[in-house]
């Protein structure tokens, strides 16, 4: 194990972890490697029932599910990006609960459930231990060996490290609910939310993504032909992305987030956020190249949408560039059939160097949403 801590160490990957009710021993594993401030942030153990309400800052039914598991990993992700704001894409946090032997035995099973979170990565995994067969130090490092295999994995550092398992007990999937992820997003408490086509939480982003950001409402050929081509001119995949909230449209519902996604293929990735802005995203993703058509490349330079002022509008695109977001800017058809491209839009020419043309050629597709629905 020491091995891949220290490779964990130089991953450059930083993580904050909360564990509750056992697995404190992966804490202990991590910081008797030497090197582990390269990595750790910070490990707390909201134990008590009254230290994991107040960790959570929201009472749960009970203490040892997968939503909790989720709620810690996500608190604690919270935690990391307040440590180091600027280096959001390279954060986790880690979760775990589990309820082991106690003296005197209690009823219910033996369990623990681990969450992994991160900017594009999301691991749910869940357990159930022989009850009677192991004794509580023996219980306690497995879900010790448990949590560092799945931090490994959401590290990037091992896919499955070996666990002390008996021949049936078996690692199972304990990813949360769609409504779940939508309800964490309404409270600020997740950040991003990957999804298929199929409504199915996806646990991660392929790297050097292109983002396409819409409403999808609804889905229609010129938004797959402009991923497609979006895709090419990049050299990267081209994941949409809905935000559920919208500044100049109101938010989405659950029921109608599940139709929007329901949309695409089920082998398709789609992104759910609650990031209105521009500056937002780019927040959720740094580095990012966003596919945009020219009428958005126009509202990106306009003061109205700063709330009027031109500073603010110079702040956010100087803050975006320093993230390394650009624009991949699609040509349009305006009022009057005249065909917009980013040659028409008065980009500052501090800021030129952000935005890129997807040519005439590569992509044209005299079609929008807005029509179709009036059909």
């Amino acid at each position: 194990m020491e091995s891949y801590i220290n490779r964990l160490n130089n991953s450059g990957k930083k993580f904050v972890i909360a564990v509750t009710g056992g697995g404190v021993g992966a804490v202990s594993a991590l910081t008797s490697v030497a090197g582990a401030s390269k990595s750790l942030l910070e490990a707390t153990v909201p134990y008590s029932r009254e230290a994991l309400e107040k960790y959570l800052e929201n009472p749960p039914e009970r203490s040892c599910t997968p939503d909790v598991a989720a709620d810690l990993a996500l608190c604690a992700l919270k935690r990391a990006r307040g440590f180091l704001p600027s280096g959001r894409h390279d954060l986790l946090g880690v979760g775990a609960t589990c309820s082991l032997t106690t003296d005197p035995p209690r009823l219910g099973e033996n369990r623990c459930f681990v969450s992994v979170i991160g900017s594009n990565v999301s691991i749910h995994r869940g357990l159930v231990l022989n009850k009677g067969e192991r004794q509580r130090p023996t219980e306690e490092a497995v879900a010790s060996q448990m949590i560092l295999s799945i931090l490994m994995r959401a590290a990037g550092i091992e896919r499955d490290l070996p666990l002390d398992l008996r021949d049936d007990e078996r690692l199972f999937d304990t990813t949360p609910d769609l409504e779940f992820w939508v309800s964490r997003l309404e409270s600020g408490r997740a950040e991003i939310l990957m999804v298929n086509g199929s409504g199915k939480v996806v646990p991660e982003l392929p790297d050097n993504i292109g983002v396409l950001p819409g409403s999808y409402n609804p889905l229609h050929k010129g938004h797959l032909a402009l991923i497609e081509a979006a895709s090419a001119q990049l050299d990267a995949p081209v994941v949409p992305e809905i935000s559920l909230l919208n500044v100049d449209k109101p938010a989405l519902s659950l029921n109608e987030i599940l139709c929007r996604v329901r949309q695409f293929q089920s082998t398709d990735v789609v992104v759910i956020t609650c990031a209105a802005t521009f500056l937002q995203k780019a927040r959720l993703f740094p580095g990012t190249t966003f596919v945009i058509g020219e009428d958005t490349a126009d509202r990106l330079i306009t003061p109205r949408y700063y709330g009027g002022s031109a500073d603010e509008m110079r702040k956010a695109l100087a803050e975006m560039d320093t993230a390394g977001c650009r624009f991949l800017v699609a040509g349009r058809v305006a009022a009057g059939g005249v065909f917009r491209t980013l040659a028409d839009v008065r980009i500052p020419e501090a800021y030129a160097r952000m935005f890129a043309a997807l040519p005439e050629e590569k992509f044209r597709l005299d079609l929008s949403s807005s029509e179709i629905r009036n059909l």
